[in-house]
């Protein structure tokens, strides 16, 4: 039975995993900062490519038949998972409050004044950069739409960056958990 209550602990680290990782698709970066912010956009491309790849290196991407021989062992005990877990639920957290997002992180909604959905990068200077690591994901991840079916509305909402100093904050804090984790399970 203990192999049971193991594996469905897992399974919950991966969809937290999962989550995470999905909470980068949607910071967009508004046009106005020039390249300062398209700086502090690809650092946060660079947080989520590090988070792809500390887990895929710990086994939590893949199939579920490639994880059940792929995860790294030292998350079979609780308190090492309970922590990997708790700092995955940060990256999500972040996310989950839209007035902390934007007084806290400098975000604001992103909206497309015809039909109300968050709207994509407008110009193709900020569709390349938003697609810098374009590859890295698509090689690492496939399609991430099936990380996207059980999203919350707050983070399926598009935000973009209002305040430079602010958004920095979130990027620190990002790197941070990313941090976190590395040093936990490298």
């Amino acid at each position: 039975m203990e192999v049971a209550g193991t594996v469905i602990a897992v399974a919950s680290v991966v969809g937290l995993f999962s989550a995470a990782l999905e909470i980068f698709d949607y910071v967009q970066s508004a046009t106005a900062f020039g390249p300062t912010h398209e700086v502090l956009q690809i650092k946060i491309e660079v947080e989520k490519v590090r988070l792809l790849i500390w887990g895929q290196s710990i086994g939590l991407d893949g199939s579920a038949d490639q994880r059940d021989d792929a995860v790294n062992e030292a998350l079979d005990r609780e308190y090492l998972r309970t922590a990997v877990a708790g700092l995955l639920v940060c990256f999500v957290k972040i996310f989950e409050d839209s007035e902390k997002l934007r007084d806290r992180y400098g975000l604001v909604q992103r909206v497309d004044p015809g039909t109300g959905t968050g709207t994509g990068m407008e110009n193709l200077d900020q569709r390349l950069l938003g697609s810098t690591f374009k590859r890295t994901y698509d090689k690492f991840r496939g399609n991430p739409s099936g990380r996207q079916r059980g999203s919350t509305l707050v983070l399926k909402m598009r935000w973009a960056v209002a305040d430079e100093k602010r958004f920095r904050r979130l990027v620190e804090e990002l790197k941070a958990i990313n941090d976190s984790l590395n040093h936990l399970l490298p």
